[in-house]
């Protein structure tokens, strides 16, 4: 056996295990499902309610049909706003 042929069946033989090996390794969608699944089956029994509160969320229904500006200026100021701007003003007119 020359030094040629010996140095290919080495290198056809690596070749072949690293092929194997990747063979059987677990896709990364499939290692994400898996961490994914593990995560909720565990964040179900924690006892911190915003981490049990995270199971059972579900999405709010999407509204394609309604048209809104994107523009925060443009929309009314909410509850919180409101009511923080009230305080600001109360606060200016005390000092």
């Amino acid at each position: 056996m020359d030094a040629h042929s010996s140095a290919s069946a080495i290198q056809y033989f690596t070749g072949t295990s690293y092929i194997q090996y990747y063979q059987e390794l677990p896709t990364i969608a499939k290692f994400i499902k898996d961490a994914t699944k593990l995560f909720f089956d565990i964040a179900g029994s924690h006892p911190n309610a915003l981490l049990r509160a995270v199971v059972a969320y579900e999405p709010p229904h999407p509204r394609h049909f309604i048209r809104r500006a994107r523009n925060v200026l443009n929309d009314p100021p909410d509850g919180l706003t409101a009511a923080a701007e009230s305080l600001m003003e109360v606060n200016e007119t005390h000092d």
